[in-house]
């Protein structure tokens, strides 16, 4: 049933969980495979709402553990209205 969404993985914003939705955890996965099989960069379109910065968050955090400080990670949107939420989410998700 498209109504009903399942969930597989959590991360933490402000130290409340977020769970991923199927198709986010969908996307985590096929970006990991393709990052996994030699890919350098990914382009992930999604519609407006879909979850795209959660479902950043969640492939940095997998790809590269707790290593992620001091990588060189580049998120890129064309609505500069967008920019601050995006900062203020992996703020809130990475602490910084």
């Amino acid at each position: 049933m498209e109504d009903v969404e399942k969930v597989f993985n959590t991360i933490y914003i402000n130290n409340s969980p977020i769970k991923l939705r199927l198709r986010q955890e969908e996307a985590v996965t096929t970006i990991l495979k393709l990052l996994q099989n030699g890919n350098k960069s990914v382009l992930l379109n999604m519609p407006c709402r879909s979850g795209k910065t959660i479902i950043c968050a969640e492939i940095i955090k997998r790809y590269f553990g707790e290593n992620y400080k001091g990588k060189t990670i580049v998120y890129q949107c064309f609505i500069p209205e967008i920019y601050d939420g995006v900062i203020e989410d992996f703020r809130k998700i990475f602490f910084f």
